[in-house]
């Protein structure tokens, strides 16, 4: 059940509850009708879903959806288990199955999922709707077919046709489209009477009351499970035979008062029946309490209070408005920690990204509490600027030349700050404008009141570059996420100098808005442990699970130390303090000798240093410290720094070499581990400590883990093959730090023919043992389940890109003859046959700029399916996947380009393959910018 659908049964319920205390505190003292009109605002919140305005006041909050994720019990498994893979189409749709050989079995089918609890209180509550409206249709279809077979036509005077009916409890009122009035033999043989019933079924005909009955039993049909609602039908229909009385007294008159009352004690005598609420028939029944008001009111109108009834009125009114409106205040989940999807999504959209993200660079400064933002240093803050692309003309650059650089031009970049987007980028982040803060530092930048702007000369940046945060939770409404700057956040000294508020881990704050934006509330320094996020382990069951518990100890290489005197190159310095409480420490420098080679030295002196690593010459001549030195803290409880640089990781690869090295209060050196490839320190297994894995993105992989105070090292490619004997070539891609899994490729025979296929995994450290994963998210209309929701236009071009792949490769259907020779004789078109294609992945957007021509771009993934996987060649990126899936081309090198008017409105453009180069670098821009001179959207000189 949707956060939607559980806030709406919610608000009908309160706004039923509302009427009902209504009712009884003010029924006697207000008129029938009005009583009875009271259930229309019910009526219409049981029906209509929906929330279309703000509330004059606040609505019942209802928590927001929140996605489920179910984690697989942890702990040891049996040795290199197979749990049962699914055998049949792995893409949840209707594919045909490849043909099986001759003896083989048939597939098994797939394995059985998990019941999502949501989904199983929504079938509920469907098949029970469906099973009441069901006996609603019966019970009046069997009664109208009743009526029609028995009854006898009666000439009176009303304004609809009348008809006798032998049997009937009590006249009624019966029919939507074409309503008919029903009476007893004996009401017809009694003038008086019988102008009594007419007249009292004419009234419930004006009032609607048989649209109203059958409105009243959808009602009941969608909330059949409700007591509320079912106690609501009772009273609205004791309360239309109590407006339809004084409607009809009305009419007749004062002077008829006794004898409608005669009529109705003599008429009144069947007690109503459970089933009567399953018909759409105003009945004359009712029970004694029911009958004793009717009488009560018909003896002697009862006083009225007007106060009562406005009152009433205007209460409900208020009530139902705030049960259709949409709340002001933000929804947010209860205190705990973040998914790792939510952590991901925050990581990689709300900040980072490609090119410069404001909301980075807000976490350059450090700020304590909310009201500090007004004293922030704004000439830091938009020291690159305001995020909006900045449009500087040759004017501006003579005028702020003169105005502070004595004419001369720097000939660097000028950063120009419209007091405008200063002003939005504050209200949009801050909630403050700028005349709202205090201006500190604003007059470091050069003010021109000719364009409103400000302006400085420089050729750096204090960007904050990408920032991993490494876990977060909510707490009361607010987000709170934790990270480890490099340099930053730190408070500004107002002159350019900026001061470290923390060596450890930081953690900002923020609040989120409606628009889905966040605004900052603090960023400082944190010295509790940040929570704990539980790894979000794929809803299916493991295909492998591989124990570790036959790894051994990790035992880092020796360290040798030589003590170098002499002259060099120092390239990079840093300070390092072994003890938190001591202010005490010494210097480690990476330097280059005279012979070229690269060391890692602590310094003993200004002459001397004890060098514990040596990189060759011709292994680091292109090294640069930026990125490759970096200070780690916590980490397996140790703390110091890792240095990367270039080397040899196998006998036939090279690539890059990661060295942890931890040091003693003398400077003693220390290697804590050697990782080879790209390194992710990432907590994968959802306890809190966190774990080095390294891959080089081909055929080495690493993980590193601590076990009972003991660090362990699994070479993950040997413990797959060990496992997995029928795995062939294995290929590992790089970790991802965010979902805390390894993606794979792995070479796989594929059943009944004598090929491979290239099989796709996923691999997840639970802290016990290897799990790996088969993608079982299904697909559904081609596209894939686990895919992000983007734009429906670029969803929907997406889609027409890959059936006209389809199509063509359909059309053609080129490939081998199936003789299992594989030379030109034997292929060429009519030989391979595809029947179905899905949507695998879109990613996006990105964004390249020419002048004021705004491109948006989408990078997507696909496959294609066959029913003749001997008979396919493969050549460049191809690859024939299991299950008959395949790419025919080179995979995720496809974009789709978008064009942005100054609207933010998108039109296709065009789609264009690049199989080595990506959005952002220059080789793509060239060409993007060569596809759109193509399309007349851009001149040579432009681009």
């Amino acid at each position: 059940m949707s956060a939607f659908l559980l806030n709406w049964v919610l608000t009908a319920s309160a706004l039923t509850a509302a009427v009902l205390l209504l009712r009884a505190a003010f029924g006697r003292r207000i008129g029938a009708r009005l009583r009875y009109a009271l259930w229309a605002v019910v009526l219409a919140r049981l029906l209509v879903p929906g929330q279309f305005f703000t509330a004059p006041v606040e609505a019942p909050r209802v928590l927001p959806e929140l996605s489920v994720v179910q984690a697989l019990p942890r702990g040891p498994q049996t040795p290199a288990e197979k749990i049962d893979p699914a055998q049949g189409d792995a893409a949840g749709q209707a594919v045909q199955a490849l043909p099986a050989p001759a003896g083989e079995e048939a597939a098994a089918p797939a394995a059985r999922r998990p019941l999502n609890p949501r989904a199983l209180l929504g079938g509920i509550w469907l098949a029970g709707s469906a099973a009441m409206a069901a006996a609603f249709l019966l019970s009046n279809l069997s009664f109208a077919r009743r009526l029609r077979r028995l009854r006898v036509p009666l000439a009176a005077e009303c304004p609809l046709p009348v008809y006798t009916l032998a049997g009937l409890p009590s006249p009624c009122l019966f029919g939507v489209l074409r309503p008919v009035v029903y009476v007893t033999p004996e009401t017809a043989a009694n003038p008086g009477m019988l102008r009594h019933v007419l007249a009292h079924e004419a009234t419930h005909f004006r009032q609607g009351d048989h649209i109203w009955s059958l409105l009243r039993c959808a009602a009941l049909a969608v909330h059949w499970w409700n007591p509320l609602v079912w106690l609501a039908a009772v009273l609205s229909r004791r309360d239309a035979e109590l407006a339809c009385d004084e409607g009809t007294l009305k009419r007749l008159g004062d002077g008829e008062r006794r004898a409608y009352g005669s009529t109705l004690l003599a008429l009144v005598t069947a007690k109503p029946r459970p089933g009567d609420l399953l018909r759409c028939a105003t009945t004359m029944t009712g029970d004694k309490r029911s009958l004793r008001e009717r009488v009560r009111r018909i003896a002697r109108a009862p006083k009225r209070w007007l106060w009562a009834a406005v009152l009433s009125a205007a209460l409900a009114l208020l009530v139902c408005a705030c049960s259709f409106a949409k709340s002001e205040t933000l929804e947010t989940p209860e205190d705990g920690p973040l998914t790792a999807e939510e952590l991901e999504r925050f990581n990689t959209e709300v900040f980072n990204g490609d090119g410069f993200n404001m909301m980075n660079q807000f976490l350059f400064l450090a700020v304590e509490a909310p009201k500090d933002y007004q004293q922030i240093d704004l000439f830091q803050l938009f020291y690159n600027g305001t995020g909006a692309p900045m449009e500087v003309t040759e004017e501006e650059r003579q005028a702020v030349a003169e105005a502070d650089y004595g004419g001369e031009d720097p000939m660097v970049d000028l950063v120009k700050c419209p007091a405008s987007e200063m002003d939005a980028v504050l209200q949009k982040y801050l909630g403050l404008t700028l005349d709202e803060t205090d201006r500190w530092c604003l007059d470091r930048f050069t003010y021109l009141e000719e364009y409103d702007a400000y302006y400085d000369f420089h050729g750096d940046t204090n960007y904050p570059g990408e920032v991993t945060f490494t876990s977060g939770k909510w707490k009361d409404g607010k987000v709170l996420l934790y990270y480890e700057g490099s340099g930053f956040p730190g408070f500004s000294s107002g002159n350019g100098e900026m001061n470290m508020v923390s060596s450890g881990p930081a953690c900002v704050t923020l609040e989120p808005q409606k628009d889905g934006g966040c605004r900052f509330l603090s960023n400082w320094g944190w010295n509790d442990d940040p929570p704990v996020i539980p790894t979000a382990y794929p809803a299916w069951e493991p295909e492998w699970v591989i124990p570790l518990d036959g790894v051994e100890p990790y035992r880092a290489p020796e360290l040798q130390v030589e003590r170098r005197g002499g002259t060099a190159e120092t390239l990079y310095t840093t300070r390092f303090e072994p003890y938190e409480d001591r202010d005490d420490g010494f210097y480690i420098e990476i330097c280059r000798s005279g012979d070229g080679d690269l060391y890692a030295a602590v310094a003993v002196s200004a002459t001397e240093r004890d060098c514990f690593l040596t990189v060759p010459g011709k292994d680091s001549a292109g090294w640069t410290a930026e990125g490759s030195v970096e200070p780690f803290t916590n980490l397996f409880g140790q703390s110091g720094l890792r240095i990367s640089y270039y080397g040899q990781l196998t006998e036939h690869s090279f690539g890059q070499i990661n060295d942890y090295y931890t040091f003693s209060g003398d400077g003693t050196p220390s290697l804590l581990l050697r990782a080879l490839g790209n390194v992710t320190e990432a907590d994968l297994d959802g306890d809190g400590v966190r774990e080095v894995a390294a891959s080089d993105g081909w055929n080495v992989s690493r993980l590193f883990f601590l076990r009972d105070g003991t660090l362990f090292e699994a070479d993950l490619d040997a413990l797959i093959h060990d496992a997995w004997p029928e795995a062939g070539y294995l290929e590992s891609g790089f970790w991802d730090p965010d979902g805390r899994y390894l993606s794979m490729s792995v070479e796989v025979p594929l059943p009944g023919y004598d090929i491979t296929v290239t099989g796709y995994r996923t691999l997840f450290f639970d802290g016990e043992s290897l799990r790996i994963y088969k993608d079982e998210s299904g697909y559904t209309d081609h596209i894939a389940n686990s895919l992000k929701t983007p734009p429906a236009e670029v969803l929907r071009q997406a889609a027409l890109f890959v059936d006209t792949q389809f199509q063509t490769l359909a059309a053609e259907g080129y490939g081998v003859d199936g003789s299992g020779r594989y030379d030109e004789e034997n292929f060429g078109p009519g030989n391979a046959v595809w029947d179905d294609w899905r949507l695998t992945d879109l990613t996006g957007p990105s964004y390249e700029e020419f002048g004021d021509l705004r491109i948006e771009i989408w990078n997507l993934s696909y496959e294609t399916h066959t029913t003749t996987p001997d008979r396919i060649v493969l050549a460049g990126g191809s690859y024939l996947g299991e299950d008959g899936w395949c790419m025919i081309g080179y995979p995720g090198c496809d974009y789709l380009c978008f064009h942005l008017d100054e609207n933010g409105k998108r039109t296709f453009l065009f789609s264009q393959m690049e199989n080595d180069c990506f959005p952002g670098s220059e080789l793509f821009r060239e060409d993007l910018a060569r596809a759109l001179e193509n399309e007349g959207l851009l001149s040579p000189d432009e681009g």
